[in-house]
């Protein structure tokens, strides 16, 4: 992988992290914590998948 490749996929994951974090605020904020806690455990997953 090239370097400026591997700065795109940091990019991209950086912007989906912060997107999933609103939806996840979003969730808590709308009292909907057993749909927040599913989230969570899949952005924990991505992540762990991804790094």
């Amino acid at each position: 992988m090239k370097h400026c490749e591997a700065l795109d996929d940091i990019r991209f994951t950086k912007f989906e992290l912060i997107k999933s974090t609103k939806e996840l605020a979003q969730t808590l904020i709308n009292g909907d914590l057993t749909n927040a806690k599913e989230m969570r455990k899949n952005e924990e997953l991505y992540i762990f998948e991804h790094f």
